[in-house]
């Protein structure tokens, strides 16, 4: 019977050490790319859209730099995550028109929680022979409290 009884305690035990274990956020290594995406840009030959998110070097107070390439524009920025915001995974997915969203999804929660969205637009210059004008945007979408 102490045996039935001690297996029991050592299994539970183990049940709720590997159920904590999940919630806890293990932050890449610095460098690491964490998403990336790209398309092709319409009416330019062999020219792309890519957004890369990468962990940085504070990537343990939840800092991500971001690359965004617009045909032959480079824009960089970063965010960072709310504090406290505990386990978390990063999320990238395409955007309304030129754009890319990033977000978050908690825990084992898979609802997409929008944070941080990347613009890319290009027009003709209003000067003779400068030919495309090319921008690149990155701004926060929301904020979010955990403390």
């Amino acid at each position: 019977m102490k045996k039935i009884l001690l297996t029991c305690c050592v299994v539970s035990a183990l049940f709720m050490a590997s159920c904590s274990h999940d919630s806890t956020f293990v932050p890449p290594a610095p460098g690491a790319t964490i998403a990336s995406m790209e398309q092709p840009i319409p009416g330019a030959k062999n020219a792309v859209y890519r957004v890369t998110i990468t962990a940085d070097s504070l990537i343990k107070d939840g800092v991500y730099d971001v690359c965004a390439i617009y045909g032959l524009d480079t824009g960089r920025g970063g965010f960072r995550m709310p504090k406290g915001i505990g386990a978390y995974k990063i999320v990238l997915k395409k955007g309304p028109e030129n754009k890319f969203e990033i977000g978050f999804q908690e825990g084992k929660d898979t609802t997409f929680n929008e944070y941080f969205e990347v613009g890319a637009a290009s027009e003709q210059s209003n000067v003779p022979g400068e030919g495309m004008r090319w921008t690149i945007t990155m701004n926060y979408l929301k904020a979010y409290t955990y403390e």
